[in-house]
């Protein structure tokens, strides 16, 4: 069974050139790339009786050797995903960019906060 996350995945793939898109935290990131993750609460009730409602990351990571190169594809990389939303998907907001050494190796990320409707 795949989440909503794997399909959004497979749908970004298709719609944004150049970018590797992973539909899951990985230990190695190629970048650029988006990441997609669940955040918290990740799923709670709908707006409508009998729906749920899960909230997803977007993360979009680029090398942070050139600040403002690194930021005009942050920004890309974001309005691209969500330019290409898919119909249950919606923007919620994003985070500012940070520096994010988790791998060993500096990167730029931000995430975009989005929300799936389910049912």
């Amino acid at each position: 069974m795949s989440t909503p996350g794997d399909e959004l995945a497979d749908h970004l793939e298709s719609i944004i050139p150049g970018a590797n898109i992973y539909p899951a935290p990985a230990n190695q990131i190629k970048p650029p790339a988006i990441v997609l993750r669940p955040d918290d609460p990740w799923i709670k009730p709908g707006p409508a009786l009998g729906t749920l409602s899960e909230a997803w990351l977007a993360i979009a990571v680029v090398p942070a050797g050139d600040p403002r190169s690194g930021m005009d594809t942050l920004h890309t990389l974001l309005l691209d995903v969500i330019d290409g939303l898919p119909p249950a998907w919606a923007l919620t907001d994003t985070g500012r960019p940070v520096v994010d050494e988790s791998t060993g190796t500096p990167m730029l990320a931000a995430a975009a906060r989005l929300r799936y409707a389910v049912g």
